[in-house]
């Protein structure tokens, strides 16, 4: 695995831990310096069922993003084409025609969209989803009925994740000079948790 999935994994692991906890445990967000806040963000929903994509848009827009729809793969990027400005693709994986892992597949095709966070949407959690949909392309995933809490937790690491590209490789290098085996992922995660919270900046 390579230092900078490691950082990506930690940094969902800590996204998870904080979304399981109490609200008034949860870390403190201010404002959008962090690139946890999600007022103003941009996401594309991709599904085939109205119900499904009404109910995200909903949750979401709670949050003060900006929602874009799609029900079918193709629709998903030529959406993608005409909208430089969105930041996050929730993809369901079983629809007709096109399904989601090959509208990712397409979509990680393209340069301009080899680093867009892709969470993917399965029906189920069963036994090697979140391996298929990584081997497709996708960021991470989330299996229906979908957990609000999570998915928000999702999308806060991945924009992280996006905001700390330039300084991951950076990140990755130190952390392989300075790391042992048994010791690397600590240290990544301490190298995440700091670029995350802008720590040395």
């Amino acid at each position: 695995m390579s230092p900078e999935r490691l950082i990506e994994e930690t940094a969902y692991f800590l996204n998870q831990v904080e979304a399981r906890l109490p609200e008034t445990k949860r870390p403190v967000h201010v404002g959008p310096s962090n690139g946890t806040s999600l007022e103003g963000r941009t996401i594309l929903i991709t599904d085939d069922d109205t119900r499904n994509i009404y109910a995200l848009r909903s949750a979401l827009e709670e949050f003060e993003m900006k929602v874009l729809t799609a029900e079918s793969g193709a629709d998903a990027i030529g959406l993608l084409r005409g909208h430089a400005e969105i930041d996050v693709v929730l993809m369901d994986i079983m629809m007709p025609e096109m399904d989601g892992y090959e509208t990712i597949r397409r979509i990680r095709a393209r340069d301009e969209w080899k680093t867009l966070p892709i969470i993917a949407l399965t029906a189920k959690a069963m036994k090697g989803d979140r391996e298929q949909c990584l081997a497709a392309g996708a960021s991470e995933y989330i299996s229906k009925p979908v957990d609000i809490d999570q998915l928000v937790a999702l999308i806060r690491v991945w924009l992280n994740v996006a905001a700390m590209k330039p300084l991951s490789a950076k990140a990755g290098t130190a952390c392989r000079l300075k790391a042992s085996r048994s010791g690397s992922l600590r240290l990544l995660g301490i190298c995440c948790w700091r670029a995350a919270m802008g720590v040395g900046q």
